[in-house]
């Protein structure tokens, strides 16, 4: 679910400080849509603050892989629980008329080799898994 704070990176906006949230495996721990949406809402209104008109979140790949540097970003590997939170959260971050768009949404599951794997997959086992949540 999205970079968990309006980056900073590399401090190219010396003393600018954001708000650290809990990851995206937290938040789908607690099975809360409202935690989702108010999280969503408060990293919208931090956004907003700081002159941002658009996120590039909320990340609701299935978390299938252990070693995927993303997996903190992600709401687990339930595909209805991911949908539910990960649309809560979205929807919080546009609540600020900040335009959210999800990312990572199907068949991202590692990070070694992204750009030379091929991650071919039936169309019914795909509609199993990662588009469940549609």
């Amino acid at each position: 679910m999205l970079v968990r704070r309006v980056a900073n990176q590399l401090d190219a906006r010396k003393g600018d400080v954001a708000t650290a949230m809990p990851s995206g495996l937290a938040v789908a721990a607690s099975f809360d849509v409202q935690l989702a949406y108010d999280g969503g809402a408060m990293i919208g209104s931090e956004a907003r603050a700081k002159g941002y008109n658009v996120m590039l979140a909320g990340g609701v790949n299935l978390t299938r892989e252990p070693r995927n540097g993303r997996n903190f970003e992600y709401l687990g590997e339930d595909p209805w629980l991911a949908g539910k939170l990960g649309g809560a959260h979205i929807r919080g971050v546009q609540s600020n008329h900040i335009v959210s768009t999800v990312k990572h949404f199907a068949i991202n599951a590692q990070e070694t080799g992204r750009m030379v794997l091929s991650a071919n997959i039936d169309e019914a086992a795909l509609r199993e898994s990662d588009f469940a949540r549609v």
